[in-house]
Parts: structure tokens; C-alpha cells; sequence
């Protein structure tokens, strides 16, 4: 069988799994019968469902050797030959690691409603070189009138860092 996934939701997903192989369960990413793919090392948790998305017909947990590109748009499966191709013609091995991946759903937390919910967006860019800068926990203040989102951490021996980034309209 040939399944097609999308190769930035499966290259999403790779940057979340368990790198040490203790929990030999995450160190791939489920792709489910429902279209969801996700990882997690048990700190971070991806989790993307996508319209007409490909799956193996029943959840699998999926090891793919190598690094998917980013400009790779799609990844075809072929689990007779146990092939992985990109829509570049890049090629990977892969193989279903036997296991149960474990229950998300508990820990995803529930959307507000759109009404009461607060939504903003951000530059990924400007995102990424604020937590290159800031290490722990991040507080996040969202500046409303101001037009921007204000991100304070604490470094070193307690000295405070503050960076402030634009909200896009």
C-alpha cells in the first residue's frame, strides 16, 4: 500500500519525538486511522489533524531515517518495501515500531469558544530569537492597545529579560 502524507506536518511532528530511546514509544510519530499525526518526547506535544490526509488504514507509529527538507511539500509510503519518497525525490527508510502511543487526548487542552477566545498572530521568525534568547519559562503578556505581545523570562543569577514583538493585523 502507498500512503501520502504531508511532509511538513510529518517533518513537524520528527522535531518532537524522544531522542535518548528510553521510551522507545516516542521516539517515532503516530500517524492515525483518523489523520492525525503527532509526537511527543513527553515535554512537548505536536499534534496536527488534516483534512483528506493519508493514513495506513489503522494507527501506526512510524520511524523515518533521515531529515525531511523543508521545502518538501509530500512523502509517499510504501510499506511493502518499507520505501519513503518525497514529492523531490529524496528517499527514505521506515519502519512501524510496535507499540501503543500514548493517549493525547487527555492533555490537549479544549478550545474556547471563537467568541471569547483571544487570538493573535506572530512572525515565526522573530518567535524563534526569542526563545534562542530566553531559556526556561517564558511569561507571556499580550499588550492589547499597544499592539504587541511583551515576553519576559528570568536568566542567569535572576536578572529579568524582556523582548517586545509586534501583533500582525
Amino acid at each position: 500500500m502507498k500512503v501520502t502524507l504531508n511532509a511538513r506536518a510529518f517533518r513537524s511532528a520528527m522535531m518532537a519525538t524522544e531522542k535518548k530511546g528510553h521510551r522507545p514509544q516516542l521516539e517515532g510519530v503516530s500517524v492515525e486511522a483518523s489523520g492525525r499525526i503527532a509526537a511527543t518526547n513527553g515535554h512537548v506535544l505536536y499534534a496536527c489533524t488534516q483534512s483528506n490526509a493519508g493514513n495506513f488504514g489503522e494507527d501506526k507509529i512510524v520511524i523515518l531515517a533521515g531529515k525531511i527538507a523543508a521545502s518538501e511539500k509530500t512523502l509517499e509510503f510504501d510499506t511493502h518495501t518499507g520505501i519513503c519518497t518525497s514529492n523531490r525525490g529524496k528517499v527514505f527508510t521506515f519502519q512501524f515500531l510496535d507499540g501503543v502511543f500514548p493517549q493525547i487526548d487527555r492533555v490537549i487542552p479544549t478550545l474556547p469558544r471563537a467568541e471569547t477566545a483571544v487570538s493573535v498572530r506572530v512572525d515565526s521568525a522573530l518567535l524563534a530569537i526569542i526563545g534562542s534568547i530566553m531559556n526556561g519559562n517564558i511569561d507571556i503578556y499580550l499588550g492589547g492597545a499597544t499592539g504587541a505581545i511583551l515576553f519576559k523570562s528570568v536568566i542567569g543569577d535572576g536578572e529579568e529579560i524582556a523582548a517586545l514583538m509586534p501583533i500582525r493585523k
